[in-house]
């Protein structure tokens, strides 16, 4: 069902991921709808956080790095052992997998 739900939101050309906004985070006026959708999506995108000069010259470093690093001939995916179980691995092993 949220598959279907999901294929609509995007055909509507809306937003798939919940998108909220850095300051309603950080005030606590973060809606229980959107939390509802976030919980149901697994995601969200977080806007505001940082000047958007700022996140463009992160972008750049990142990719600088990648291509002066031979990054895509040398990746071979995540190490078979990167989490042992499911139970080993936690959330704040990475600063990306945030919980709404």
């Amino acid at each position: 069902m949220e598959v279907a739900a999901i294929v609509a939101t995007k055909e509507r050309g809306a937003d798939v991921w919940p998108v909220i906004q850095f300051s309603d985070i950080a005030a606590g006026t973060v809606s229980k709808q959107q939390l509802d959708l976030i919980h149901r999506r697994g995601c969200a995108v977080v806007r505001g956080q940082v000047p958007v000069e700022t996140a463009t010259a992160w972008d750049r470093s990142l990719v600088y790095y990648v291509d002066s690093n031979d990054f895509e001939k040398k990746y071979r995916g995540p190490a078979p052992d990167l989490f042992g179980t499911l139970a080993a691995y936690r959330p704040g092993d990475y600063p990306i997998s945030l919980s709404a």
